[in-house]
């Protein structure tokens, strides 16, 4: 039998409820810990379509919950960076830039087209938009690429760099925003491109 492994303490919310909660771990780094509860126990804000996550801050050990958008949406840390994908059910909705992906496969790239429409899209709507939310100052960023093929592949202090369909572009974060957009990639592999590795 194996030997369950202590992530971190429960979350108040949880502990005092009655209810049984299955977690899943969505993202987690030395510094921060995200949870997705298939029972969410806290009101959600009203507006557009949102998923309230656990996040712990392991420096001070205190959990707290957040708003991301979309219901069920992709995200990854990136230091003090959460970076969103936002993702909800589809619905009908009709597909974001599907027309430029790739529609055709080789012997080493997929075709990107039938991908969305075999899986992700066919269950999940891409609106085509990206958010970044600054976990240590509160700050939030919205980039809207219109093309359900995007993400966000690395944040530094002051830079972003961001996919959308076979391009790759670099900004700078100056406040809530982001500037100076510049194209670094564009090829047909770029769409395998789904992170930027960092050393130290």
């Amino acid at each position: 039998m194996s030997t369950p492994i202590s992530l971190a303490p429960i979350p108040d919310a949880i502990r005092q409820s009655k209810e049984k909660f299955l977690f899943s771990v969505v993202a987690a780094t030395d510094g921060y810990l995200l949870l997705r509860c298939s029972i969410d126990v806290s009101p959600r804000p009203p507006g557009g379509p949102t998923e309230q996550l656990y996040l712990l801050d392991r420096s001070s050990s205190q959990w707290r919950t957040i708003n991301v958008e979309g219901n069920s949406s992709l995200v990854r840390l990136f230091r003090p960076w959460l970076a969103t994908i936002v993702r909800t059910d589809s619905e009908g909705q009709q597909p974001r830039g599907r027309n430029n992906e790739r529609s055709f496969a080789t012997d080493r790239l997929p075709n990107v087209q039938r991908q969305y429409a075999n899986w992700a899209g066919k269950y999940n709507w891409f609106p085509g938009i990206l958010t970044l939310q600054n976990l240590t100052d509160g700050r939030k960023i919205r980039i809207e690429t219109n093309q359900e093929d995007s993400e966000i592949v690395w944040v530094g202090s002051g830079t972003v760099l961001y996919r959308v369909n076979d391009a790759i572009y670099q900004a700078r974060i100056t406040g809530d925003q982001i500037q100076d957009s510049v194209l670094v990639a564009k090829d047909d592999d770029v769409p395998e491109i789904h992170w930027v590795f960092s050393s130290k």
